[in-house]
Parts: structure tokens; sequence; C-alpha cells
């Protein structure tokens, strides 16, 4: 995978990918990332409840351009 060009990181723009620690685990975490970044050519950002406070969450999804992840809230709270 090629460096994503400086004009990107720096937009913050990204791919928001909703993963959780105990429960609604993606399995193949390392290969969806590789796999999103090859085809859409966009950063990851990780969205996980138990590692970012509500403000942190809310500013990783203003700058998703998309969001993957398992069924439940974290899909919810990307609506709004």
């Amino acid at each position: 995978i090629k460096p994503l060009p400086d004009y990107i990181v720096q937009s913050g723009i990204c791919i928001a990918v909703y993963s959780r620690k105990s429960t609604r685990l993606i399995l193949n975490e390392a290969e969806l990332e590789k796999a999103l970044v090859k085809e859409f050519g966009l950063p990851i950002c990780w969205i996980r409840l138990e590692d970012n406070s509500m403000p942190e969450l809310i500013a990783k999804l203003r700058n998703a351009v998309m969001a993957f992840g398992m069924h439940g809230s974290l899909l919810v709270l990307s609506m709004f």
C-alpha cells in the first residue's frame, strides 16, 4: 500500500470503522483496513466507545466520508 497524499492526511477526512473490544467483534480488522485503504485511498478512523469520549467520537465522525461496522448503537450514532 502506497502512502496517502499529504492533502488527504491533512484534511482529516477518513473512513470510520466502528470497533469494539468485547462484543460484536470484527475478526479481520487488519484485512478490512488494508482493503478499505487500497480501494478508497483514505485513512481509517477507528471509532471505539471504550477508547474515546463522546466529543472525540463526534469529532471523528464529522470527518468521516463513510462508515463501516457491525450492527448496533454505534451505527445509529453516525446518523446524527
